[in-house]
């Protein structure tokens, strides 16, 4: 994700295309501050701490620290050697840029705007990407003018960095990094990061880290602790739901970098432990008995019956192209299907060829197993919930097709269980989990939410 100054000038050219529309009328906020409400602000350098925070250890934060290292390594290596790049080889090198950016149609004065990065900052990265040059052809044995590859450059530095990403498991608190003449604070990392997130994403971690602040201050007005029950409940309602998409609860953290340790000490599952508490209280007993019919029937929809499932898509076009024969026409696709049909006779018939032919990667790797859906499941193609609620519980159901626009192909689908809805005391306790986002939009609304990414909190 990060595209490295230490590369290349193609790199820097190259993420113009996911830089970050700039933020929505930014004279709402003052200067320097993230997000403001009633009672409250976050500065943004409390926020790039907050970012810091949250992605250390995890597979983006390692890749935003590993970029911050290869910065300071040039940056001390060069000067171990007394290595220096002459301004007019800098000039040079910033005119390929322009050039290398005007083959893209890009504005590179733009883009370097959309960053954040003033035409100085992008001379320094400049130069540390010659001195980076530099460093490698000493090491590689080669003459000056002779070229070094973007992979040579890269095996260069991660030659040297990976015993100081290792040691960045054990930094001292604010710090992601700290370790001989390099140190990096929570609050750089988090600063690179802000640089590189999309703002849909900056808007969600600014949200969560209201919130947490919100939820503390309001769990100190009222008396709330943050308990072992409240700990429980929430990891146990993680791990069904994670159960239900096909994954534990442990292997979803650790394929993002993180880990239960990691959670149990950071401030996100507290939040969430207090919003137990609050949607017990805004949706008690009198919020249930008062619900009209058409809220109660959407509600056990989202949350009552349901159906663990299995599934086979085959990607199908309309009409085919002659440039590309191995497309299905939905007619072919069916019949492959039916095909398909013919030699399932159990569960285990057909999760061997969901293995072997579905085309829906992440499912397929599972056996095809989508987990439990229910009436209104927003995870999946509305077209395989309603087939899930029309097909017999233990035989094979289609071929139908999918949603077009959304997959575009045609299915087999195979119900293995129905999971009945709970009793009323337990149902209301899902409903209040599953309602905590609703909940969220809606506390942020009434603090009246300003942010630099968004002016106000919408519903």
């Amino acid at each position: 994700m990060f595209a490295s100054a230490l590369l290349c000038t193609a790199a820097i050219v190259a993420i113009a295309g996911s830089a970050p529309q700039a933020p929505a009328d930014p004279q709402e906020i003052p200067a320097g501050v993230a997000a403001q409400w009633q009672g409250g602000q976050i500065t943004i350098e409390e926020f790039e701490h907050f970012l810091g925070r949250s992605f250390r250890g995890k597979n983006l934060g390692r890749e935003a620290l590993s970029h911050l290292l290869q910065i300071q390594l040039v940056q001390h290596e060069a000067q171990a050697r007394g290595l220096k790049v002459p301004a007019a080889t800098v000039d040079e090198r910033l005119e390929k840029a322009r050039q290398e950016a005007r083959k893209a149609e890009v504005d590179l004065d733009a883009l370097l705007q959309a960053r954040g990065l003033s035409q100085e900052e992008f001379r320094r990265l400049l130069r540390d990407s010659l001195l980076h040059e530099m460093l490698a052809r000493q090491d590689l044995g080669r003459s000056p003018e002779a070229e070094v590859t973007a992979a040579e450059l890269q095996a260069w530095t991660q030659n040297r960095i990976q015993e100081l990403l290792e040691a960045s498991a054990s930094a001292p608190e604010g710090f992601a990094l700290k370790s001989g003449p390099y140190a990096i604070p929570l609050q750089e990392l988090g600063m690179t990061l802000r640089n590189f997130l999309g703002h849909t994403r900056l808007q969600e971690y600014l949200e969560q880290q209201v919130m947490e602040l919100y939820l503390d201050q309001w769990a100190a007005q009222e008396g709330v602790e943050f308990n072992q029950q409240l700990i429980e409940e929430e990891l146990a309602w993680r791990r069904q739901r994670s159960l239900e998409v096909g994954y534990p609860y442990e292997q979803l953290l650790q394929a993002s970098g993180s880990s239960l340790e990691q959670v149990l000490k950071g401030s996100e599952l507290r939040a969430a432990a207090y919003l137990r508490v609050l949607s017990r209280l805004r949706f008690d007993r009198q919020w249930f008995e008062e619900l009209d019919q058409e809220t109660r029937q959407q509600l056990e929809y989202r949350f009552g019956v349901a159906r663990h499932c299995h599934w086979i898509l085959l990607r199908a076009v309309a009409q085919k192209d002659e440039r590309n024969p191995l497309d299905l026409t939905h007619e072919e696709a069916q019949a492959e299907l039916r095909h398909y049909a013919e030699q399932i006779q159990s569960l285990e018939d057909f999760q061997r060829i969901a293995e072997q032919y579905s085309e829906h990667e992440e499912s397929r790797r599972l056996k095809g197993v989508l987990g439990w859906l229910h009436r209104s499941e927003k995870r999946v193609d509305p077209s395989v919930t309603q087939a899930a609620y029309q097909a017999p519980i233990g035989e094979v159901f289609g071929p139908f097709p999918t949603t077009p626009g959304l997959l575009d192909g045609e299915a087999l689908l195979w119900v293995s269980e129905e999971r009945p809805q709970a009793e009323e005391a337990e149902f209301r306790e899902i409903v209040r989990r599953g309602l905590h986002q609703e909940l969220r939009r809606t506390i942020l609304n009434e603090i009246q939410l300003r942010t630099i990414y968004r002016p106000a909190a919408t519903q």
